[in-house]
């Protein structure tokens, strides 16, 4: 069972630099969800879109007992700290689109830390380890998918790789099939694809589109 913990967001982050860890709050909080005695930073893997903040590969040591080795393990951290948003790095970013996104980052925790772990075995997902969220910013602790031997990334799948992720989207899909999902999206949809208010709206200077036509079978 993953452990959860409140911790202090407030702090700015460089999403692209993996030394962030080093911050001895966000060591705390990782020690504290994952009842560990150290995070190592390994890398960077990723920043988040729109520098809300950034994934990253690290070490977590636990204790043993005295004068044995500690054992490790692997594990990705997601650490998401929002900019405010009178300072939205990217242009033209809409309190809409804020919003949407904070959503979806709140939807992600509820699904780790409610619906995640009650997959069954064939339908694999990366275990939680630790959650925490406060303040508009959360932290995900997840299993290293590459280090429990899913290290394989493919551009071109074959057929027999195409049915089994269509085998593993029908497993979970047939799972929550009829359960109450709660903290999730209202709608089937993902953060991104919910339209916002100016989505209808024709771009200066476009014709505009034809009336559909439509016919009523007799």
């Amino acid at each position: 069972m993953a452990r959860k913990a409140s911790i202090n967001c407030e702090f700015a982050l460089r999403p692209d630099q993996a030394v962030m860890l080093l911050n001895p709050e966000i060591l705390l909080g990782i020690r504290e969800i994952c009842a560990v005695s150290d995070v190592i930073p390994l890398g960077h893997v990723q920043s988040l879109w729109g520098g809300y903040g950034s994934i990253l590969r690290v070490e977590l040591k636990h204790e043993r007992p005295s004068g044995s080795d500690a054992d490790t393990s692997r594990a990705i951290v997601k650490w998401v700290n929002p900019p405010p948003y009178p300072s939205l790095p990217r242009h033209g970013e809409s309190r809409f689109a804020h919003s949407r996104k904070l959503r979806s980052y709140q939807v992600e925790h509820a699904y780790y830390a409610n619906f995640a772990q009650n997959l069954p075995q064939d339908c694999r997902v990366a275990r939680v380890l630790g959650l925490a969220g406060h303040k508009g910013g959360w932290l995900f602790v997840l299993e290293d998918l590459d280090a429990a031997g899913f290290p394989r990334r493919t551009r071109a799948p074959k057929r027999q790789e195409i049915e089994a992720c269509l085998a593993w989207l029908a497993t979970f899909h047939a799972h929550f099939l009829g359960r109450s999902p709660d903290g999730l999206w209202d709608e089937a949809a993902t953060g991104t694809s919910t339209p916002g208010p100016t989505s209808g709206r024709r771009c200066p200077n476009s014709p505009s589109k034809p009336e559909p036509k439509t016919s009523i079978a007799s």
